[in-house]
């Protein structure tokens, strides 16, 4: 779809989403209660959650599908999957009659990224570590010119040792100083941090800033606050 419709669908999923945490039947799922958080959505890619009650599954079902007839989107079952943790067997066999989704396991991919309810493990990562590291070795340093490798030194290459770290001064100072322009990687990772730091003090409606404030914060103040459709 063109984006302007697609953001206009989105909005629409947004409020028939927003309807359902009004119902008394509805349950939050036990870890996004204090979010308020119902879905995630990037793209074609939409998380969907609740408690493994049946009443609430069957209002997201709804919800999604007055979203699909108004919209003309529909999930696609064949990549779609449910996941479920506690739930007795019975309860779960009528779970997936009823929307008709093949069971998935965790850990599972999200924009590329391993989605896990624990820790994620080197193992678990090391798959995009490797693709990262094959874009990396594409580079063949002894076939670069001159300008391409300062452009190699730019993108991935980290200064570690004493020595190098005196040398790495240097090649950060601008050219009309004798160095080669280089980003200082150390100054931009703390300027890179504490650009976080003044939307974590004032946009307390964003997504992932409730989530600092409510489980590393502690901020309660925030609860209430209502998620905009920018943060979905």
């Amino acid at each position: 779809m063109y984006p302007y419709p697609f953001f206009l669908s989105m909005e629409y999923l947004q409020r028939e989403l927003e309807e359902i945490k009004l119902k008394k039947d509805f349950k939050y799922h036990p870890r996004c209660k204090k979010l308020g958080v119902v879905h995630i959505c990037f793209a074609h890619d939409l998380l969907l959650f609740c408690k493994a009650d049946l009443k609430s599954i069957q209002l997201l079902q709804r919800a999604f599908q007055r979203f699909s007839k108004g919209s003309s989107l529909q999930a696609n079952n064949e990549k779609s999957s449910i996941f479920m943790s506690g739930v007795k067997p019975e309860l779960k066999k009528t779970i997936l009659e009823t929307l008709a989704y093949v069971e998935g396991e965790v850990p599972f991919k999200y924009l590329g990224v391993p989605v896990s309810s624990k820790k994620l493990t080197i193992g678990q990562c090391l798959p995009l570590v490797e693709k990262i590291t094959e874009r990396i070795r594409c580079w063949s340093a002894k076939l670069l010119p001159y300008v391409g490798r300062i452009q190699l030194i730019k993108s991935v290459i980290f200064v570690r040792s004493r020595k190098a770290l005196v040398l790495w001064e240097k090649l950060c100072l601008p050219k009309a100083a004798g160095g080669l322009n280089i980003i200082n990687l150390s100054l931009w990772n703390t300027v890179a941090i504490l650009n976080l730091l003044w939307p974590i003090h004032e946009k307390k409606d964003c997504l992932w800033i409730r989530w600092v404030h409510i489980y590393y914060m502690k901020d309660e103040s925030i609860e209430n606050c209502t998620i905009p459709a920018s943060a979905t």
